[in-house]
């Protein structure tokens, strides 16, 4: 799995991306309340009702975002396909 400083290096790179945080709390909660997010995205395998911020984001005028899974596009997957490559 890569560090999280990684994978925000890899977000912040997306030019329609102005913020990445990485939060020390349990939940986001509190960061998402300081930031006030325009978006907020989160992996459509959660339901809205259980994404943590939804609420507050769509409150605060913002937008909530369910993204599907695209397979093999995982952290784990890649990885995986890196230490098990033959080369």
């Amino acid at each position: 799995m890569y560090p999280a400083d990684e994978r925000a290096e890899i977000l912040l790179a997306l030019r329609w991306v102005d913020f990445v945080t990485i939060f020390p709390e349990a939940t986001p909660l509190e960061t998402i309340e300081q930031v006030r997010p325009d978006v907020l995205v989160k992996g459509a395998e959660y339901r809205e009702s259980d994404i943590v911020g939804a609420s507050f984001v769509k409150r605060s005028g913002g937008s909530v975002f369910r993204v599907p899974m695209k397979k093999g596009h995982s952290t784990r997957s890649i990885v995986r396909r890196m230490t098990d490559s033959p080369n």
